[in-house]
């Protein structure tokens, strides 16, 4: 019996473990669903908000809630808010898990003030506590976020202002408010929200407000409507107050807010006095106060106001606020976009032809050919050296002109000023050959007839003429090349002397880019690149006389901004406009190749979809792929291939903020036009991190003497290394980690990445010209392109070039010091780079260069494998040598104390010179190719190189030793020579067997 018992236990104990487990682990049957509707119980397609960029929370319509049907267990309740999309910088906060509630706040650490986006548009999603975690179904989330007062928008009137409530009571508050009514939540957050201290009365914004004791008076602390453009409403919203309060005692409405097309009756009734246009503003941010007729005021109600473009023919769904990340993949700006003909229904054929362009203001925007560093540009894109720049920064000429704000090296000329150009920094005379290049922006068109001079050579005194001129005169660009009497063989002949080219480019207030090539008589113009045609509808040339020399002009004077009149020693014919990188080029003309690559804009469009042309159907690009054409039958063909136009930066770090893309539709329906408006596609391109440039190598060398006479290569295992370099712990350890694939990976990524413009070498002393020098490799300087400085504290090397190449310059350096001696003292070489013209700079590495003494030098020898076979020579030498003095001394005409000394000290003169063999043979092989080159001495072939030793002189040592002179042995002596340039042998030293050279 107690056996059943027992048993009976256990299985009730077995059931209730059973449902117990059962009931715990309740499958997670369901997904949370969002609560999408709004006061009026309307469902609504998106979350719609605003934010003030000194506010920390959202004000959302509909709030942020969510329910999940599962009833027991984790599932049952709402964990958190998923929102796809990292680079927002909102999260949600749930601040009841039973109900799902939640507010959308600004991340920590994130400035909104700071941000260039003004709109944010996302997906979220609700995830419920249940195991496996289960997300709902995603909805969008639109953002708006508007500038507060207090960074930068007119302050309000001013008095006092009240504080806000607690973040937490706030949140909740808003949260109460904006909840639907019939929401079950709604009853648990009313008894979850704390009370409202009287005194402590919610500003929803904040703002410079009057507190003369009013309380909180509208039902809601803020409004979103809707507006349709063009339209004027009787009513845009009604105002209403508060549960509990009456508007009995209320006078008036006032918008506090100043210069918005709208007004407020005394009834609360809100509407706009004048039809409202997208294309002016989207959206207006009302703040409306109640006024009580003893004269209390109300806290203010925030009324945000959302203008909806009415239907207008046009693409639809292009993007509001694309985003684009440099060095990332393109964008597709069009990839949902679909036309739209509103009313209009097109029964027979439509013809389509849709325009987009980058827009590009040139040198100062979104091509990023920053004026700064238009001569790392010209480096880059292999300008001739010759070149020489009329508006150099800094020059005595320059320093008083006022420069373009944010551009250093571009200038503002304001029809007054004009500057001279100093003979001596060019030779102003132009030959046959020449190119004059300039970045130019010029106002609009005037019609005073005024010419204004860009550049102009004239007499510098006696007389007015115009040798040579650039300028603009009614919005032409005019060119002057007038003959001199030395050039031409008769001076009643007619020369061309004078090119008018009608071109748009010159009074459309934007930068464009200038280059006059001239291989007398061709003159061909380039705009922005692109060389302009030379039909007479374009440009016009005018013959005139050759200019004839007078005994009244002595010089010439060239001038910028304006022409100088030699006459009456004063300047006239200013330029009204900013000019970057003026230069003069004589003696030859820049290639066509170099004109096109400082013009060529990092921004372009790509397009990979030529399989889907179908017959009907074109696609035209213009040369820099900024702008590109579909052109087809049927507006589905056309979407299709609108769809694929992508766009993309290829400059690794423009200057964030920005671009426009702009859309150009010529349609027509049942054979009329049909108007479309020219659309315009926001994008942003978003500021990447600033590459770090790390120098690296070893920081330490020790040589031999004879080494410094030959030539230290100081920077042999310098390393050049951007971004990749920064996951390695540190410096010491670089060359250890990396092998030799691992560098030539990076720096093959590199070299499409970033490059130096400049490397600086600086030593710590200053060199002796009469035995210090440092040698360049001036072939590979040749090869690449670049330019070098050479001083007495170091050299420069100039030029756009990649890492690797950099490097290579750097480890064919050498250092030569013909007399490093026992007063030697120690060289710190110091390594800087910069790119980009100096906007990146590296570490500075030093690098210690040092005289090795003797011990040092034989613990190196004998620890280094590489010289093992050396050693084995040396010790077998040295036995024979040893053996031969014994056979020498005998023991009957010396002691064995002399013998020992013989001995040591001929050891040690052999290790000396063998470390210098081999020291000599290391430097010789890194130079063979230089040293071949040069022709400055032999190539040796020490294949077969012997040591023996002269009995004889061995012997006549002996003796010496014996007569009682001492054995010194001296690195010195041994190794350098003020005196001698070659080293003689010596009685009782070696001697070379040459019979192998």
């Amino acid at each position: 019996m107690d056996r059943v018992k027992s048993l009976l236990w256990i299985v009730v104990a077995l059931v209730s473990t059973l449902n117990f487990v059962l009931s715990e682990s309740e499958p997670n049957r369901y997904a949370p669903e969002l609560d999408m509707k709004d006061t009026d119980g309307n469902t609504v397609d998106a979350y719609r908000g605003f934010i003030l960029t000194n506010e920390k929370t959202v004000s959302l319509v509909p709030a942020l809630a969510a329910h999940d049907n599962d009833s027991i267990g984790g599932a049952r309740f709402i964990c958190g808010y998923k929102i796809y999309d990292d680079t927002v910088p909102f999260e949600a906060v749930v601040s009841n898990h039973d109900g799902g509630v939640a507010t959308l706040q600004v991340k920590a650490n994130v400035d909104l003030s700071k941000l260039l986006r003004k709109k944010y548009k996302f997906e979220i999603a609700a995830y419920d506590c249940g195991a496996p975690t289960l997300h709902g179904p995603r909805a969008n989330v639109v953002v708006q976020v508007i500038r507060s007062p207090s960074h930068g928008t007119p302050p309000l009137p001013t008095a006092a202002v009240t504080p806000p409530l607690p973040k937490d009571v706030r949140a909740l508050v808003d949260k109460q408010i904006q909840l639907s009514q019939n929401s079950k939540t709604l009853k648990k957050l009313v008894k979850q929200t704390p009370p409202v201290p009287e005194s402590s009365t919610t500003l929803y914004p904040k703002l410079p407000l009057p507190d003369v004791g009013g309380e909180q008076f509208f039902e809601r602390l803020s409004y979103i409507v809707m507006m349709k453009e063009g339209t004027l409403y009787d009513s845009v919203l009604k105002l209403k107050p508060a549960v509990g309060k009456s508007t009995k005692n209320i006078c008036a409405y006032e918008i506090v807010t100043p210069g918005v097309p709208f007004s407020v009756n005394d009834l609360g009734t809100l509407r706009n006095t004048k039809a409202l246009s997208v294309s002016v503003q989207k959206s207006y941010i009302l703040s409306i106060v109640a006024k009580h007729c003893d004269g209390l005021v109300s806290k203010p109600v925030m009324v945000n106001v959302q203008v909806n473009a009415m239907c207008a023919n046009g693409w639809k769904e292009l993007p509001t606020d694309q985003e684009y990340t440099p060095g990332n993949k393109p964008i597709f700006p069009f990839a949902d976009t679909w036309f739209d003909t509103c009313s209009a229904s097109c029964e027979k054929e439509e013809t389509m032809a849709v325009t987009v362009s980058v827009e590009s203001d040139g040198a100062m925007n979104t091509c990023d050919h920053d004026a700064s560093s238009i001569q790392s540009q010209r480096d880059m894109c292999g300008a001739s050296p010759s070149t020489v720049d009329l508006l150099p920064m800094g020059k005595s000429w320059t320093k008083d002109l006022k420069p373009v704000k944010g551009h250093e090296a571009a200038y503002n000329f304001d029809g007054k000023t004009a500057v001279k150009v100093p003979s001596e920094n060019s030779n102003h005379t132009l030959g046959k050959f020449f190119t004059i290049a300039t970045w130019m922006q010029h106002g609009l068109e005037k019609k005073d007839g005024h010419k204004e001079h860009i550049l102009c050579n004239s007499d510098g005194n006696g007389m007015n003429r115009h040798h040579y001129a650039l300028f603009v005169h009614n919005c032409r660009l005019v060119f002057l090349l007038r003959k001199e009497a030395n050039q031409v063989k008769s001076l009643e002949s007619f020369q061309p002397a004078e090119w008018r080219w009608s071109i748009p480019h010159v009074c459309d207030a934007k930068w464009h880019h200038y280059a006059i090539s001239v291989s007398y008589p061709q003159v061909t113009l380039y705009v922005d690149g692109q060389a302009i045609q030379t039909d007479k509808e374009v440009v016009s040339v005018v013959d005139d006389w050759a200019m004839h020399s007078s005994s009244k002009v002595t010089f010439e004077q060239l001038t910028v901004g304006g022409c100088w009149k030699g006459e009456s020693k004063s300047f006239g014919y200013f330029f009204d406009g900013q000019l970057a990188g003026l230069t003069l080029l004589t003696g030859t003309t820049e290639t066509e190749r170099t004109i096109k690559c400082m013009n060529s804009c990092g921004e372009k469009l790509q397009f990979n979809a030529m399989h889907k042309l179908t017959v009907g159907m074109s696609i035209s690009f213009n040369t820099g792929l900024t702008e590109l054409t579909i052109r087809g039958n049927d507006v589905d063909d056309v979407k299709m291939l609108l769809r694929e136009v992508g766009y993309a930066n290829t400059n690794g770090h423009p200057k964030p903020g920005y671009r426009t893309v702009r859309v150009k539709t010529n349609a027509t329906c049942d054979g009329k036009p049909l108007p479309v408006q020219e659309q315009k596609i926001p994008i942003l391109a978003n500021a990447v991190v600033d590459p770090k440039i790390t120098i690296s190598g070893v920081g330490l060398k020790q040589r031999t003497v004879a080494e410094f006479a030959l030539g230290v290569d100081v920077f042999t295992e310098v390393m050049i290394l951007s971004d990749p370099g920064k996951e390695l712990d540190n410096q010491e350890n670089r060359i250890n980690k990396l092998d030799i694939e691992d560098v030539s990976t990076l720096q093959a990524d590199l070299k499409k990445k970033l490059t130096l413009d400049k490397c600086e070498v600086r030593i710590s002393e200053k060199m002796d010209p009469g035995h210090e020098i440092l040698r360049l490799p001036t072939f590979l300087l040749v090869k690449y392109l670049l330019d070098s400085k050479e001083f007495d504290g170091g050299f420069d090397i100039l030029g756009a070039d990649s890492f690797a190449n950099y490097e290579a310059v750097l480890r064919e350096t050498y250092y030569i010091n013909t007399k490093a001696g026992s007063n030697f003292t120690s060289r710190t070489f110091s390594v800087k780079c910069t790119s980009m013209n100096g906007k990146f700079v590296s570490n500075t590495f030093d690098i210690k260069v040092d005289l090795m003494n003797s011990q040092a030098q034989s613990a190196v020898l004998y620890a280094d494998p590489q010289y093992a076979h050396i050693q084995e020579q040396g010790l077998l030498v040295a036995g024979n040598a040893a053996a031969g003095v014994q056979s020498a001394v005998g023991t009957g005409t010396g002691s064995g104390t002399v013998a020992a000394v013989v001995v040591v000290c001929l050891l040690a003169v052999l290790v000396v010179i063998v470390v210098a063999v081999v020291r000599i043979r290391k430097v010789q092989r890194r130079t063979k190719h230089t040293l071949v080159e040069e022709g400055e001495e032999m190539e040796w072939d020490n294949s077969t190189l012997n040591i023996t030793v002269n009995p004889l002189e061995n012997a006549t040592l002996v003796k010496e030793v014996k007569d009682g002179e001492m054995c010194e042995d001296s690195d010195d002596d041994l190794m350098t020579s003020d005196d001698e340039d070659d080293e003689t042998p010596r009685d009782g030293g070696l001697e070379w067997d040459n019979s192998s050279y």
